[in-house]
């Protein structure tokens, strides 16, 4: 199977998998990352598509319990990330993703969750092929990178290349995955 194939296949299997099972398993990563992470102040998260593990009321969650959280936006060929102020103050974006219209992200941040087509055991990560998030995890330090997943996107190889960012942890609904080195 190829890079290409991978992604078709996964991404077609999140589109016809069960909604209501999907936001089960959604439910039960996010209470997992919440339990590992909650303790943090700032969290950079993302606005699910394509049934990407659902984060967004998790986002909320946080960010009444007086955290700082971020989710991205397109600008300049790349992303940044501005502050979340509450679902009723999201806007659509380029290729139609709702982005907060808050402050942008100008310091540190403690963890970020990041989305994925799938990602294998070593914590390697096949996104949607655009780089966005390889070019800004390449550069943002020492914060703690959490993929969120359902386990039928854990698979034995995505064929990562050179320029693709692994994460730390990778969760699921049944796993949680370190990696190692």
């Amino acid at each position: 199977m190829t890079k290409d194939a991978v992604r078709r296949y996964l991404l077609d299997m999140r589109q016809t998998a069960d909604r209501a099972l999907l936001q089960e398993k959604s439910d039960a990563v996010c209470g997992k990352f919440y339990a590992m992470f909650s303790r943090r102040s700032s969290f950079l998260m993302y606005s699910p598509v394509k049934c990407e593990v659902n984060v967004l009321p998790l986002a909320e969650k946080l960010r009444l319990e007086g955290k700082r959280v971020y989710l991205p936006v397109v600008e300049d060929g790349g992303i940044c990330f501005r502050i979340f102020e509450g679902p009723s103050e999201m806007k659509p974006g380029r290729f139609g993703i709702p982005e907060p219209k808050g402050e942008r992200l100008d310091g540190g941040f403690d963890v970020m969750a990041v989305p994925a087509v799938a990602y294998d055991e070593l914590c390697n990560r096949l996104g949607y092929g655009g780089g966005f998030y390889d070019r800004f995890m390449a550069s943002c330090g020492s914060c703690v990178k959490v993929g969120l997943a359902y386990d039928f996107q854990v698979v034995s190889t995505v064929y990562p290349e050179s320029h693709d960012e692994p994460v730390d942890i990778i969760i699921t609904e049944n796993r949680l995955i370190r990696r190692i080195g």
